[in-house]
């Protein structure tokens, strides 16, 4: 591998994703619910990206900051602060990393990851944990029109509430 194989990495984990799909078809399927995860990889440098990771709503997620570099025939993200990696190859369309087994990883990382253009699959061992499976978020700004009956049964048919300048992103967005 190569500083190319490194940068096309770093670009496609770049962005946030999230794992509403997976959840929905579990629902769907009357599976075990995963946790709804919203994970995003950051560029904070040349090298250097952040990852963080929040369940639903909840604020505060942590965040690890991980380098990246090239070691012969692989690019490796090492986690600041720990003895954790993730030893990455290029997978088809995309790129595969697998944890250092070991290291000492905190446990909310996975095993294994794989990302391509539209998906970011995290991989756990054990028995009582799932692969997570998010797609990647593209968010839209604009304008939100809601039937006030819907919040107020005697409310006329024709009134309506106006929120302007809304984010929301197409993966269902919990923030």
């Amino acid at each position: 591998m190569n500083e190319g194989a490194l940068l096309g990495l770093m670009l496609l984990l770049a962005g946030e994703f999230n794992n509403n799909e997976q959840v929905w078809q579990q629902g769907i399927d009357e599976a075990a619910l995963s946790p709804r995860l919203h994970i995003a990889w950051r560029r904070a440098g040349d090298d250097l990206m952040t990852l963080s990771v929040a369940e639903g709503r909840v604020p505060g997620a942590p965040e690890w900051t991980f380098e990246f570099r090239v070691e012969g025939e692989r690019v490796v993200s090492a986690l600041r602060d720990h003895h954790c990696a993730y030893a990455w190859s290029i997978d088809g369309d995309g790129y595969e990393g697998v944890k250092d087994h070991f290291g000492d990883c905190p446990p909310r990382l996975p095993d294994s990851w794989r990302v391509d253009a539209d998906w970011l699959i995290a991989g756990f061992d054990g028995d009582t944990a799932t692969s997570v499976r998010a797609r990647r978020v593209t968010y839209y700004d604009g304008w939100i029109a809601l039937s006030r009956q819907h919040i107020d049964e005697t409310a006329e048919d024709d009134d309506h509430v106006f929120l302007a300048d809304v984010q929301v992103h197409d993966e269902g967005s919990m923030t």
